[in-house]
């Protein structure tokens, strides 16, 4: 059977395939297998098999070893045996000999390469899987590498410990998961639900609206009706600096913390930002909502808490509003403002909701539609941080703690992006002393962003407020 090195397919350890490939005469490369061949021997005359063999008997017999089954495996050492025996005059006996030798020295080898790099493969995955916070995953992939071992070469540890440094814990190292667990709470309703405007450089946005518009009534025949006029009237937005800025950071632990530390200051910055885009939008001061709304609704009690209000006291924010601010196909209000009315309460006021009962001790309907739906007579209801949580500080007398309405009338002026700045000259307060940066090595990430808001209907937005 004719077959050039050109066109067989020869497994061999890494060193010598590197070699095998970068082989430019058929010299070369025939070397380089008989080198393999003494290698792989295991004794006097396997060696000697290998040694007398061809180039091409040896890489026939390889790539057979390698790729075919027992019978195939088997028709290629008898070959081997009858070149082998007629070539270099062996009896028939010993030529078969070392031609089967020669194949279970090399099979076995192969076979136990082959499952030693399977179960290195395993433990490579065992030690991914623990920087991916799965240690258990790890443990038993470990376990399952001593059995293999023990079983295969009879290799077993029992006096070492990895529970005691001294006794073998300083051979395992300690794995870091890169994977940084955040109990921070995040929020944006204004992001999602109100009227976004990008100022694009303007420092001042003028919004026109009507107050009141036109008027009209049935007239008798011939009789003069009656005149109106519409009220106009503006609003502004003009843009307002949010800014988050952190303390102190060494350059080591920038440089060299795993989790890189500035990608997660930024972030940690971005979601404190837009937590307070939500404060500046439900605030009780300049254009929040509950310093523009003029529909308040007064129920409950200050002295009793959350457990003071019912399901009836949030229809009656609904109803504070004009029918033309309620979602429905029978009446509708502007046709620029998206979005729906929804209800704006504090967790803790939501939380006592869902525990009303009726005095039989069964939920009632309205708190099975708020835990099951998230809903309150078919309206969604969102939790907002910046309302009383009623513990710091505690509720008083005319807290505003609850917003029913549409927040697409709260229209938000922004300039894209943020601005991020790492500082590394300046002097900044680290908990009450001024410290230099650029003397202590030190840096501090400065993110800024431009945002104002403003109510534009003030009609649209009812606010429930606790009575003394």
């Amino acid at each position: 059977m004719e077959q050039t090195l050109e066109k067989t397919e020869v497994n061999l350890p890494a060193d010598l395939a590197k070699r095998y490939n970068e082989a430019k005469t058929d010299q070369e490369r025939n070397a380089i297998l008989q080198e393999y061949a003494v290698s792989i021997g295991g004794d006097d005359l396997a060696k000697r098999g290998a040694a007398i063999m061809t180039s091409e008997q040896f890489t026939t017999l390889l790539e057979r070893m390698g790729t075919l089954g027992a019978s195939e495996a088997k028709k290629a050492v008898e070959e081997a045996a009858k070149e082998v025996e007629r070539k270099y005059h062996l009896g028939a006996s010993e030529a078969k000999e070392i031609a089967e030798r020669s194949f279970v020295s090399s099979e076995q080898r192969w076979t136990n390469q082959r499952a030693d790099w399977e179960m290195a493969a395993k433990v490579f995955r065992g030690i991914y899987l623990a920087r991916q916070g799965k240690p258990d995953a790890y443990k038993r992939i470990l376990d399952e590498e001593g059995e293999y071992h023990k079983r295969v070469y009879g290799r077993e540890t029992r006096a070492l410990s990895l529970g005691t440094d001294s006794s073998g814990g300083y051979l395992a190292p300690q794995l870091f998961s890169d994977m940084l667990y955040e109990n921070i709470a995040r929020t944006s309703l204004v992001r999602k639900f109100a009227t976004m405007i990008p100022m694009n450089g303007n420092e001042v946005i003028n919004i026109p609206t009507v107050t009141t518009g036109l008027s009209a009534a049935v007239v008798a025949e011939a009789a003069a009706g009656t005149n109106s006029q519409p009220v106009l009237s503006q609003k502004q937005l003009t843009t307002k600096k949010i800014m988050s800025k952190t303390r102190p950071v060494s350059i080591e632990m920038i440089e060299k913390a795993n989790p890189a530390i500035i990608p997660l200051l930024l972030q940690w910055a971005i979601i404190e930002m837009t937590k307070a885009e939500d404060a500046l939008v439900f605030g009780t001061t300049g254009n929040g909502i509950r310093a523009s709304s003029t529909n308040n609704v007064v129920r409950g009690s200050a002295a009793g808490g959350y457990a003071s209000l019912e399901f009836d006291d949030l229809v009656d924010l609904e109803s504070a509003l004009a029918a033309q601010y309620l979602m429905g196909d029978d009446i509708q209000g502007s046709g620029i403002i998206g979005g729906a009315p929804q209800y704006f309460i504090p967790h803790a006021l939501m939380q006592e909701l869902k525990k009303k009962k009726d005095t039989t001790g069964v939920y009632l309907d309205e708190s099975r539609e708020l835990r099951n739906q998230k809903k309150i007579f078919g309206y969604s209801a969102q939790r907002v941080l910046s309302l009383p949580d009623g513990i710091s500080p505690a509720l008083a007398l005319d807290d505003k703690v609850g917003i029913f309405g549409n927040l697409g009338h709260v229209w938000c002026g922004f300039e894209p992006g943020f601005r991020v700045d790492i500082l590394d000259q300046a002097t900044i307060d680290d908990g009450g002393s001024p410290v230099s940066l650029g003397e202590t090595a030190q840096a501090s990430v400065r993110v800024i962003e431009f945002f104002d808001s403003v109510v534009v209907d003030p009609n649209a937005l009812s606010i429930l407020k606790l009575a003394a």
